[in-house]
């Protein structure tokens, strides 16, 4: 393993060490701000690197006119870890971050974000496939423009998202579902996150955490200020929701009849909500 020194400069320092790191390496990020992507599009990025702020110095990532601050397609760049950044997408296209799975070859497991802040993306904060993800100690906020954007937007399985702070996203604070006929979502567990004054767009019924796919959990999470606290989608298959507090979340203008505490829509199979305060 080698240490790589990374100082913010205007030559794409970032790149530049990318382009020396082999498996395993770590990207140590001195203070300040880096006006680049750390994107597959770019060049390659080996396996199971490391980039993180240096001593936990104050680390901003904020590109300018690049779609993403963070794009990862290639199985190469699998087994990453990003720890104790910040990263600005207020000035990118589309989304924070994109964990892609374009098929074979084309996707980036195992991939790690850890104790990171997340604003400003026009769309969504997290868009995430592929698996065995962990999203830990995050804060995502002020993402989106409508209801289909999100904090967090999870289409793989078996991922881990822990102590989670989504607030003030324009859709769900956390959304775990695929939406295709092919159900990749699935075995993926959300645990000690808050969920709060999401729904920010008022079209839509967007609710704090959101679950579809198959046998995905919701354990000991809040959700406060949304139209919905949970959303069970009416294609979800054996998922839980347990212990997790559901309180103050307001009526969707549009139809009374949908609760604000836990909606199981029509057609979900086998969910269970166990010890969920206000449902």
């Amino acid at each position: 393993m080698t240490k790589l020194h990374v100082h913010p400069t205007a030559d794409r320092p970032i790149r530049r060490a990318l382009d020396m790191a082999r498996q395993g390496d770590v990207l140590d990020l001195h203070p300040g701000v880096y006006p680049e992507a750390i994107s597959t599009y770019e060049g390659p990025i080996p396996p199971d690197l490391t980039i993180r702020a240096y001593r936990s110095g104050d680390v901003t990532l904020a590109p300018v006119g690049t779609d993403r601050v963070v794009m990862l397609e290639n199985d190469s760049a699998s087994g990453l870890r990003l720890i104790g950044l910040k990263l600005d997408a207020s000035r990118c296209a589309i989304d924070a971050v994109k964990l892609a799975n374009y098929g074979p070859g084309r996707c980036a497991d195992r991939v790690s974000l850890t104790d990171c802040e997340i604003w400003g993306a026009p769309r969504q904060g997290i868009l995430a496939a592929g698996s065995y993800h962990r999203f830990t100690r995050l804060k995502i906020s002020q993402c989106g423009t409508t209801w289909l954007d999100h904090g967090i937007y999870l289409t793989g399985d078996h991922c881990i998202v822990s102590e989670v702070d989504a607030a003030r996203n324009s859709g769900c604070g956390i959304k775990v579902w695929d939406g295709t006929p092919r159900r990749t979502t699935r075995r993926n567990l959300v645990r000690y996150c808050r969920a709060i004054d999401n729904a920010q767009n008022p079209d839509g019924y967007s609710a704090g955490l959101l679950l579809g796919g198959d046998e995905n959990r919701i354990y000991r999470c809040v959700s406060r200020g949304a139209r919905i606290g949970v959303q069970v989608y009416s294609e979800a298959v054996d998922c839980s929701v347990i212990d997790t507090e559901v309180r103050g979340n307001t009526l969707h203008p549009r139809n009374l009849q949908i609760p604000t505490t836990v909606w199981i829509m029509p057609g979900a199979v086998g969910t269970r909500i166990v010890g969920t305060e206000g449902a």
